[in-house]
This record gives structure tokens, sequence and C-alpha cells, in this order.
């Protein structure tokens, strides 16, 4: 039997192509664009062995320990470790230098972090981290939820976090687009969509958005504690949530009895909370 030439192929392939709809078309692109995107992703150390299983939900200290030490520094980092908490939410931001810095204004003493030097960064605020230290300092004590504020500067950010392994951190943002670059740069790295009460009046229609989030590979959403039972949540898809902050007792020990009910169609993955140490009180007298 004599094998068709190249040119063959090529011809049958476009004719296959030109019988599609425009819907599978679209498909079709973000399969081979996800796989070009796959085949030059920013590298992450390969785990070396598996972790033990955290109890549900994970319980992440919103800014570190921010009612005992100063929000979003190592003194704070520092104190989440020893109060147990599982995971350290964060915020960064990027100076004009490229330096990806953890804090949450955009402003220090009025004036913006993205128009400043690190060195000036520093001479401003000698207490602020760089993402890099607050990665060194952090890794393989605790996990880490990075917020990224602003979309730009999503290289810099997986950069500093090259240090850990990919089920280490995970990063989430307000901004879609930051989280596209993210999942382009490492599609294995879990990313999450952040809505508050303010933002969810500005979602598209849940049939645009869920395709929009499923286009980029959104794996969860991070949610204000105030919204999870808006409707507009529970059109979204996955239903996955890592909920925000919650600091109220007894908030949180409902959200601590839904995340452990069995075949509950809605998964409560993480609390992120002020008080780490009441949400593992409460999460180990309602788990034994």
């Amino acid at each position: 039997m004599t094998a068709k030439p190249l040119t063959n192929h090529l011809q049958d392939l476009e004719r296959a192509i030109a019988q599609l709809s425009v819907k599978e078309k679209l498909w079709l692109l973000e399969r081979i664009a996800r796989q070009l995107r796959e085949s030059d992703e920013t590298e992450f150390p390969e785990t070396s062995q598996p972790e033990p299983e955290i109890q549900r939900p994970a319980v992440y200290a919103h800014r570190g320990a921010s009612k005992e030490a100063r929000e979003n520094t190592i003194a704070a980092f520092e104190r989440a470790i020893e109060l147990g908490a599982e995971g350290i939410e964060l915020d960064v931001r990027c100076t004009i230098d490229r330096v990806a810095v953890v804090y949450h204004d955009a402003e220090i003493q009025e004036r913006a972090i993205e128009q400043l030097t690190w060195a000036e960064v520093q001479s401003l605020d000698a207490e602020i981290p760089t993402l890099t230290q607050a990665v060194q300092y952090c890794k393989d004590r605790i996990l880490l939820d990075v917020e990224i504020k602003e979309s730009g500067y999503e290289a810099e950010v997986l950069e500093a976090l090259k240090p850990l392994t990919i089920d280490r951190f995970v990063i989430t943002s307000f901004k879609l687009d930051a989280l596209d670059r993210v999942k382009q740069l490492n599609s294995q790295i879990k990313v999450g969509f952040l809505i508050d009460v303010e933002s969810i009046a500005f979602l598209p229609n849940a049939r645009t958005l869920n395709q929009r989030l499923k286009a980029i590979g959104v794996d969860f959403f991070a949610l204000d504690w105030l919204i999870l039972n808006h409707p507009a949540i529970g059109q979204l898809s996955p239903q996955v949530f890592w909920i925000w902050t919650v600091n109220q007792p007894v908030i949180t020990q409902k959200l601590i009895d839904e995340a452990n009910k069995p075949d509950n169609l809605r998964q409560i993955a993480a609390l992120i909370t002020d008080y780490p140490d009441r949400a593992l009180a409460l999460r180990k007298g309602t788990v034994e």
C-alpha cells in the first residue's frame, strides 16, 4: 500500500477543519494554544514526597497572623506558623524596577508602589519584604496563597516562587487577565478568581463567564463570605471555594460543618481568617 504524500494529508486536514462549526473551531484553537503553552512553561521543582493530608477546610492566615503582628510582614508569617496555620494569604505588588513586593495597598506614604524602586520602598518602610524573601522564609514551613493585585508582573511573581514545588502555592486575583497569564506561563499552577461584594455586581452572565473561566483554566473561586450564597455564585463552575475573611465563630463553624458534609455539591476547600488559631480550634472540635 502506497503512503499518501504529506500534501494530501494537509489537504484532508484542511477539508475536515472547513466542515467544523465556529464553536468547534474555537475549541480546537484553544486546545492547540494550550498545548503550545504547556511546551514552554515556567518550570518548578518536582514534588519529592506527598504532603500529609490536610483536614477540611484548610486554614489560611489572612496576610499572616495579622491580629498579632503587622500584616504582610515576616513577623506575621512567623506567628502564623507558630499558631499552626496550614497556609498564609499574602498580597503582591511590583515596583518600577520589577521587584515583586509583599504589600496590600497601592501606595506607601501617598506614593504609588508601581512608581517606586525597591530601594525607595525600603527607605520608606523597611518592614516590607520582597516576595522572594517571603518565599525563602516560608519554604517547607507553610503553604502560600499569593494574590496578584494588578496584571503585568505575573512572570516576576512566578520567578520568585520558583524555589517552591508547584503544590505549595496557589495564585489568586481579581484580574482574570492576570490568571490567564499565569496559566500561560504554567498551566499546572492552581489559580483562583477573587470575587467580593462590589465586583459580583459587574460579573457577566454565568454562561459567558463560565466560558471564559474554562478557557483560562480557573481552578477555584476565592469569595468574600458575604456572597457565598448569592444566586450568581451557584451558577459558577467549578463549585470549589476558598472563603475570606472569616472571623466570626458562628460563620466559621457553619463553613467547617459544610466542608465536612459527605456528597456536598459545593466544596469549601479553605478558610482565610485573621484568627487562624480560633478556626483551627473549631475545626479540631468538629472533626474529632
